[in-house]
Formats: C-alpha cells, structure tokens, sequence
C-alpha cells in the first residue's frame, strides 16, 4: 500500500543508451515539427474557406 524509501530505492528503471536517447528525441521533433506544417495547413484551409464563402453569394 505504501512505498517507502527502502522499497522504492529498490525500484529498476530502465534507461535507454545515449544514442538510442538521441534517436527518440529526433523522432519527437519531427512529430513536433509535422504537426506544426499541418496545423498551419489547416490555418491556411480555413482562411481559403471563409475567404471563398464570403465571396461564393456576391
């Protein structure tokens, strides 16, 4: 129920090596860096949309 200190310094984490550590941050950033592309996809979709509903009746 509890975890005190003595069981917890027990606890075996697993980390991985430096370069596998450097491969998993790339792969982040480059998630990170598509998901920004396609919000600003998205943006630029919707300011062509309202731009052409604003002119679609005129």
């Amino acid at each position: 129920m509890y975890l005190f200190y003595p069981n917890f310094a027990r606890i075996k984490i697993s980390i991985p090596n430096l370069n596998e550590q450097k491969k998993i941050g790339n792969f982040l950033s480059e998630i990170d860096r598509r998901i920004d592309i396609e919000t600003n996809l998205q943006q630029k979709y919707l300011q062509q949309k309202y731009y052409l509903l604003r002119y679609l009746f005129i």
